[in-house]
């Protein structure tokens, strides 16, 4: 049979089954849940998996699902939820810190049950690529009790989202698929498959397995443990389990994306012969039955799986049922930290078999400059971080540069999630979303007035998180100054609209809240606006706030330049910004201090406006102490 043709430009709603799409990992979820024929795609958007819900949304096909952007993802869950106990198949994505808003619905979702399929698609990160922690999510299957999938390519992603809501009503519950960042980012081959029809819901059945109190709720509990131990014998029915080769020195026992790195770290190190690898796409409840006689095979067993180890303190618990529990390695040779990428397992395996890697590289033909320097980390060059920035225009960018004129080094700032945490400036701390505010009401209590205190958050964030802190800020009166930095979009992830957004991408108008209202309505009595591109307006207000007491409220509004640029006409006069070099003194306040990546230094260290990243926001002109930045008219 031949190959599928391969191309990128072919449309993941693509009708066509056998077609071989370029796509993400992010993307293969996408066709598969769209295969799967979902009538709901719930999110809060978080790298690395907003762009399932992205493709999804974008679709002019008749076939797409109801896409609904929520205000957290605890509303995302429960609203999906809803979705299918109404018959309707749904999807909720959320990155890995996300479940944690999510987790009270999820504790119960298992005793309830599902009617319509429903899927769990959250996207790990391990290495912190785009988050704040990198913690084991998968520990929360043993809390929830939630079926957890693993897919190990591409193409399974697609194939396991396609059949996990056909799994989520057979079984009665919904599904969790686990999709790390490498995998969301990471680019593959995948052959399409059917579309089905769309399952949008029919009607609401009366149940008292909804109603969680007392004996019911412990009679569901059974319930749940028992459709466990079904999904747990119907792993290798539903062709979920892949062992290779049969030595007999170990057992690799693996999951996901770290399936094709062992493979190929064994094939590398020539210990392909002396081992065989167990991998199951459902790591929870794993099928330990079918692990019995690989185990009895073996003299050892590894576990090979990044951060807390998750499958090696599960199977752990059912090796000490067997009569003969064979020696088990896994965090001893692989870090509990970090992305586990080729060169740490190749380290790994490497220690447990007692096999040089370079001799065992030489010989494969395999590359070993960045092999070679991984067993002794303590002899690499520490590489300098390249740090993100605001973007050349950014409102936050001119906020910050005049706020760090009025705060000294005792002074505290609360930082939040969002783009307000990018460098030049760096808050005193940065945790969860909405730890801006609710921290400094802490701090503001312990030191009682001896230092100023000042807090951040996003528009995006304010609804996500952090209304009820403002609540009770209010309230108690608490003394610091909130800042609510108000772009009009979920930039950080991609410019999601929220219901704070006055205006479509192409700036036609639409209901929104408004703020100003809303905090009127959450009990804050003090407040006020100000554009950051307006520096001495900035100032003025900056020297009133801060020296006020109790709880005050600045709404800093600009929209994300890089949407209001795209509507920008395309002809016509525009402002932008020349650099006079005989007037500059070369202070660093425009280069070092605002740090704007459209002012460029060249090889004889003269400063100039690179016209092609000026965003034209007049910052620049504003603080010059010299007068050196001078306004142009120019024709575009």
């Amino acid at each position: 049979m031949p190959r599928p043709e391969a191309s990128p430009t072919l449309s993941p709603f693509d009708p066509v089954p056998g077609r071989r799409l370029i796509v993400t990992g992010a993307g293969a979820a996408a066709r598969g849940a769209f295969e799967a024929g979902i009538g709901l795609v719930t999110t809060y958007p978080g790298s690395p998996i907003t762009e399932t819900f992205e493709i999804l949304a974008s679709s002019e096909n008749t076939a797409r699902p109801i896409c609904s952007l929520s205000l957290n993802e605890h509303v995302a869950f429960h609203k999906a939820m809803g979705f299918s106990l109404a018959g309707g198949r749904s999807l909720i994505t959320m990155k890995h810190v996300g479940f944690n808003v999510a987790a009270d619905p999820a504790h119960y979702i298992g005793y309830t049950g599902v009617k319509g399929g429903m899927v769990i698609l959250v996207g790990t990160d391990p290495g912190a690529q785009c988050s704040t922690g990198e913690y084991d999510f998968r520990f929360y299957a043993l809390h929830t009790h939630l079926p957890l999938v693993e897919p190990t390519s591409g193409q399974q992603i697609l194939d396991c989202m396609r059949h996990a809501f056909e799994w989520s009503e057979a079984d009665g519950v919904p599904y969790v698929i686990a999709v790390p960042a490498g995998a969301c980012y990471g680019i593959e081959g995948v052959v399409t498959g059917m579309i089905e029809p769309k399952h949008a819901g029919t009607s609401f059945t009366e149940s008292k397995t909804l109603t969680n109190v007392g004996r019911r709720a412990v009679e569901n509990h059974r319930k749940l443990l028992e459709r466990l131990e079904k999904i747990r014998r119907e792993a290798e029915i539903r062709n979920l389990v892949q062992v290779f080769g049969n030595g007999r020195e170990a057992l690799i026992i693996t999951s996901g994306i770290h399936l094709s790195r062992v493979r190929e770290a064994a094939n590398i190190l020539g210990i392909a012969e002396r081992l065989r690898i167990f991998c199951s796409t459902v790591t929870h409840p794993f099928p330990t039955d079918l692990l019995k006689t690989h185990v009895e095979a073996c003299s050892r067993l590894i576990f090979v799986e990044d951060l807390g180890g998750f499958l090696e303190t599960v199977i752990s618990r059912y090796l000490l049922s067997l009569t003969r529990s064979p020696h088990v390695q896994g965090k001893d040779l692989f870090p509990a930290y970090g992305n586990l990428d080729l060169d740490m397992i190749m380290k790994g395996l490497a220690n447990a078999f007692s096999v040089n890697i370079r001799k065992s590289c030489d010989e494969s033909h395999t590359e070993t400059a960045g092999i070679t320097a991984v067993p002794d980390i303590s002899k690499i060059p520490e590489i300098p971080e390249r740090e993100g920035t605001f973007c050349p225009g950014c409102g936050y960018r001119g906020f910050f540069h005049i706020l760090t004129e009025f705060l000294g080094p005792d002074d505290i700032m609360g930082g939040d999630i969002g783009c307000s945490s990018l460098p030049p400036h760096f808050s005193s701390w940065l945790t969860c979303m909405n730890s801006g505010t609710a921290i400094a009401a802490g701090v503001s209590l312990a030191l009682a007035g001896r230092r100023q205190i000042v807090s951040m958050i996003g528009d995006s964030t304010l609804l996500h998180s952090g209304l009820q802190t403002l609540i009770e800020a209010a309230a108690d009166d608490s003394d610091q100054v909130c800042f609510i930095l108000y772009n009009h979009w979920t930039a950080m992830t991609g410019h999601q609209a929220t219901p704070a957004t006055p205006r479509t991408a192409e700036g036609v108008s639409r209901p929104h809240i408004d703020i100003k209202s809303l905090l009127t309505v959450l009990g804050v009595k003090r407040f006020d606006t100000i554009d950051p591109w307006r520096i001495s307006g900035l100032r003025v207000l900056l020297k009133r706030v801060l020296h006020e007491r109790g709880f005050r409220v600045v709404i800093v509004e600009r929209e994300c330049t890089l949407l209001s640029n795209r509507r920008r006409p395309a002809s016509g006069w525009h402002r932008t910004y020349r650099l006079e070099p005989e007037r500059c003194h070369e202070c660093g306040m425009c280069y070092e201090r605002l740090s704007c990546p459209a002012i460029v230094k060249n090889a004889d260290g003269v400063l100039a406006i690179e016209n092609g990243l000026c965003a034209h926001c007049g910052v620049c002109e504003q603080i010059c102490p010299n007068g050196a930045i001078q306004e142009i008219q120019i024709r575009k």
